[in-house]
């Protein structure tokens, strides 16, 4: 069962019209989008995701108003009487209702067919009700971001050098670390000069502390002499500053099972969204075909000196992002440290999904758990 055309429904919406195209035993030779004067942007949008990825030609079918039922059928009707009955079918899944009862309504009268596509990657044709199983097929995040009107800045960080993974576990494993490593990010956050590698180390015989600074030595990012501790090189210092957790999170998340895509430190412009401009997305999960965007922080949320805008900042954040993609589009805030009664309080009425110091050890367990909620259930 395959068409050589699909007529796809076009709305804010873009996956239901681009997963059957995307499927190699589904695909289609050409793509007929049919688009309201308000869908003409994400129309676009998904014209060129498909003309790229899928390499099918992509025609616009412009209609004035989703409302006018029999325009919209008058203008169908034009297209179908130069096609033949067995090589074109219309996607009902996108769409408004109004316009997917037009059109459907067309397409039967006239004898051709129509497909639904289920929340489980069947394909159904409607009138024989006949399904067809598709091969889940792998939506990259750049797809995901592209059909959405969104594009990466620079390439996808898919693959990290693991030599330090072990000093981030101990990181994980051991909590009285937390507070040694935080003093240490304090020195660095007081350097002048990013090119700066040598800060200086107050009470570096304290139990903890110099375990710390012993695991620094041990894997090869820092050296001590007397009260100064000299980074290896910038990359080592940003690694203790912050980039371990972005790491480690990205490592964690990368091994589970149902991740089609992920990326690390991903780039994307959103000046359209609230003037937040240029911003970098920590870890960005594709799953189930949905976007997951993970906020990984390593800052101690609690301290006094830090105001309340400072601690809801990625709050804010991941709030704004959920409009990257659609409704699906999910969040998560994964703190190294644990948070503030206030800030869980908000992301839990923005729906962001929290993981805090004391969730680390079930790491695993708890996103693939937190990214399997969003595969769909039923129809």
């Amino acid at each position: 069962m395959k068409f050589d055309v699909h007529v796809c429904l076009v709305s804010n919406q873009p996956t239901p019209n681009f997963v059957p195209v995307l499927s190699p035993e589904f695909r289609p030779q050409e793509v007929v989008l049919v688009v309201t004067p308000q869908m003409a942007q994400q129309a676009e949008a998904l014209a060129k995701v498909m003309k790229e990825r899928c390499q099918v030609k992509v025609h616009q079918l412009k209609v004035d108003s989703e409302y006018d039922v029999a325009a919209i059928g008058e203008r169908l009707f034009e297209l179908l009487v130069n096609i033949d009955k067995d090589k074109v079918a219309l996607n009902v899944t996108g769409g408004t209702k109004l316009m997917a009862i037009g059109a459907y309504g067309v397409f039967r009268d006239a004898g051709y067919a129509s497909f639904y596509l289920t929340q489980q990657g069947e394909v159904v044709l409607l009138d024989s009700q006949q399904k067809l199983s598709l091969p889940a097929p792998k939506i990259l995040i750049e797809d995901y971001l592209a059909l959405h009107g969104f594009t990466a800045l620079d390439k996808p960080i898919r693959q990290i050098n693991q030599q330090w993974l072990p000093l981030a576990d101990e990181l994980v494993k051991r909590r009285s670390l937390a507070q040694p490593l935080g003093s240490l990010n304090y020195e660095i956050s007081t350097l002048k000069n990013e090119a700066d590698l040598m800060i200086e180390v107050a009470q570096v015989d304290e139990q903890n502390m110099a375990y710390l600074l012993s695991l620094l030595e041990r894997y090869g990012l820092a050296r001590l002499k007397n009260n100064q501790l000299t980074f290896v090189s910038e990359k080592a210092k940003q690694y203790v500053n912050g980039t371990w957790f972005e790491e480690y999170v990205f490592h964690v998340v990368k091994s589970l099972p149902n991740v089609q895509d992920c990326a690390l430190g991903l780039q994307i412009d959103l000046a359209d969204e609230q003037g937040l401009g240029r911003n970098e997305l920590d870890v960005v999960v594709m799953a189930h075909n949905a976007l997951h965007v993970l906020e990984c922080k390593t800052a101690n949320f609690t301290a006094n000196h830090l105001s309340n805008a400072e601690r809801n900042e990625p709050i804010y954040k991941l709030d704004t992002l959920k409009r990257l993609g659609g409704l699906r589009t999910r969040t998560a805030l994964v703190s190294y440290r644990e948070l503030t009664k206030p800030m869980k309080k908000r992301a839990s009425g923005s729906d962001i999904y929290v993981l805090q110091q004391h969730d680390l050890s079930g790491l695993p367990t708890l996103l693939k758990n937190w990214l399997d909620k969003a595969q769909p259930r039923g129809d």
